[in-house]
């Protein structure tokens, strides 16, 4: 036997229980804009085209000069080094290839025709710059120039008696092919500098239905929909390239059965003249009615309640929308005595946290039934019972924020991304309940960056 006082399974105990666990069910109206910044250092593009770039970076088996056309391969024998500048998304590249070139060379040295095959490899140190843009494909793209290069090694041909130096010849072919040398390098590049696998997998589990807790034995589903996506340009700040993302999503969710996946293909983005807002995640939460009987009676079902004389047990629930905005709950109760006892309160937002106001109740049965429901409710065991309710949601609501709090603090989604924040505001409002439904508005704010730590 259990006074009911003592109990956490009161009626609005339970309905808040379902808020703070995130039962959330469609609401195709409430669309929330949710702004992203995120950011991408030239520290991470340069581990990510070292780790990517092995070996070769550059390869024309028709490289024309004035002094033939030769099979010419570059290949990184150093590591890249970047950095990056305050304008026009630039970055500054430095490293070391050995140039191989295959062919005939045709030339003249003092007046005589030379015609001789060559097979040389040079190591020479280069300097680039390349301007970073982003195609609304998510492809990542370089515009690279070569800015300079030095020799490490002479280049010389070898005529046996003589050796002819090669270092005019060699800055000449190189010179002559500035601009598709560049090209090549960029043709090399572009495999290794899309964003569209990473977006793409934030896109689908943005939208894949998430099991986030258990209700008894039923599994509470929850999922986003993204209606599109749009995106600033790419700015650079010296060492980290910035841009802002907007996401409009519907708030879906079910129990028992797992949603269907109706995740939208990745559009292309949409160009942000101006970065968005944080943003608020603005959830429509509702809960069946008759879903919420059956899970009270369940538990009430196996307490019984004593009162001198008298034992009586919860027969039936029902919920009901009382008058004054009130919500109430009809307790059908039976036993040695047997009654209807009427419990109604209200739910509302207090500085962040859970109030029942106007707690009342009124009672209708046997003539020894209003002295069973006057026990229940007298003196300090009406305070108890408001307390009882509060306490346990406001706890949870608490606890639900620390967690969120927590996972901001260093999210990790490998092998792409690192997530940082700080959440701002964490409410339940406008608490409704209707003829069919339980229903309330989650309002979650916060600031939060997102780095991609690869691509």
């Amino acid at each position: 036997m259990y006074p009911l006082f003592n109990t956490k399974n009161i009626l609005f105990n339970l309905i808040f229980l379902f808020f703070v666990q995130n039962i959330i069910a469609q609401n195709n109206n409430k669309i929330s804009e949710i702004g992203v910044p995120v950011r991408l250092t030239v520290l991470t593009i340069e581990t990510e085209m070292n780790k990517k770039l092995k070996d070769t970076v550059f390869r024309d088996d028709k490289f024309k000069s004035d002094y033939g056309i030769f099979d010419v391969t570059a290949r990184k024998i150093a590591p890249i080094k970047i950095k990056g500048e305050n304008k026009e998304n630039k970055i500054n590249i430095e490293s070391t290839f050995r140039l191989i070139i295959k062919g005939t060379l045709e030339t003249n040295f003092i007046g005589i025709p030379i015609s001789m095959p060559i097979d040389q490899q040079i190591a020479m140190k280069v300097w680039l710059s390349s301007i970073f843009s982003l195609e609304k494909n998510w492809q990542l793209l370089t515009k690279t120039t070569l800015e300079k290069h030095e020799w490490l090694e002479e280049p010389v041909l070898d005529l046996g008696l003589m050796k002819l130096p090669l270092t005019k010849i060699a800055d000449a072919m190189l010179e002559q092919n500035r601009e598709s040398f560049a090209k090549q390098l960029d043709d090399q590049m572009k495999p290794h500098l899309s964003w569209k696998k990473p977006i793409t997998q934030a896109w689908e589990n943005l939208q894949t239905p998430l099991p986030i807790s258990e209700w008894e034995k039923d599994t509470v589903w929850a999922s986003m929909q993204a209606e599109n996506i749009a995106m600033t340009a790419l700015t650079c700040q010296r060492d980290t390239f910035f841009t802002w993302i907007k996401i409009p999503v519907k708030a879906t969710g079910t129990i028992k059965n797992k949603p269907k996946n109706n995740t939208k293909i990745l559009p292309d983005f949409t160009l942000l003249t101006e970065k968005p807002a944080f943003g608020e995640l603005k959830i429509k939460t509702l809960i069946d009615k008759n879903l919420a009987e059956q899970k009270m009676q369940k538990i009430f079902g196996e307490q019984e309640f004593e009162f001198k004389k008298y034992k009586s047990k919860v027969e039936k629930i029902t919920i009901y929308n009382a008058k004054n905005n009130l919500w109430g709950v009809e307790l059908l109760m039976k036993g040695s005595i047997n009654g209807k006892m009427f419990v109604e309160a209200i739910p509302i937002n207090k500085k962040g946290k859970i109030e029942i106001q106007k707690l009342t109740y009124r009672i209708d049965g046997e003539s020894d039934f209003p002295a069973f429901a006057e026990w229940l409710f007298k003196g300090k065991i009406k305070k108890q019972i408001k307390k009882a309710i509060e306490e346990p949601l406001n706890q949870q609501i608490e606890a639900m924020k620390k967690e969120i709090e927590k996972k901001l603090e260093n999210y990790l989604v490998p092998p792409y991304a690192k997530v940082q924040g700080k959440l701002k505001q964490f409410d339940w409002n406008n608490f409704i309940l209707t003829e069919k439904s339980i229903e309330a508005d989650l309002n979650i704010k916060g600031e939060w960056n997102v780095e991609m730590i690869g691509f």
